[in-house]
């Protein structure tokens, strides 16, 4: 139905297929009304273009989006291993962007989260 109502691609349905969480603080679930400005403005701009938000990171999830400037952990990247494994693409906030831009979904290869920075914290962003 979503074809013959929409034949061409529009820049609103973008992440219709993408289940995404925002990694906002270093809690797993966190209310919309506590996120950062910076956090809120991303979240509307998904949503805009169509993303599925999630919460909290569950078995919908698709992407896991690390907004700018967050620090990762030691702790961060250990559990990037066990979400790589349940297919969940962990990707820096410029994918949305650049996606945006280009309205199409960019290669997540191209945006994934896999070296260690070498200030990181001690605290986790992703708890189980």
């Amino acid at each position: 139905m979503e074809k013959s109502l929409f034949p061409k691609p529009s820049p609103y349905g973008l992440f219709r297929e993408c289940w995404i969480h925002i990694k906002s603080e270093n809690v797993e679930v966190i209310p919309f009304e506590e996120m950062n400005e910076h956090c809120k403005i991303l979240y509307f701009q998904l949503k805009l273009h169509g993303a599925n938000m999630c919460k909290s990171i569950d078995d919908s999830t698709t992407h896991i989006i690390i907004p700018s400037g967050y620090e990762m952990s030691e702790k961060d990247y250990e559990s990037m291993a066990e979400l790589n494994t349940r297919n969940i693409h962990i990707l820096t906030e410029k994918w949305t962007q650049d996606s945006i831009k280009e309205n199409k979904l960019l290669n997540e290869e191209d945006y994934k989260i896999n070296k260690k920075s070498e200030d990181s914290s001690d605290e986790s962003l992703f708890s189980f």
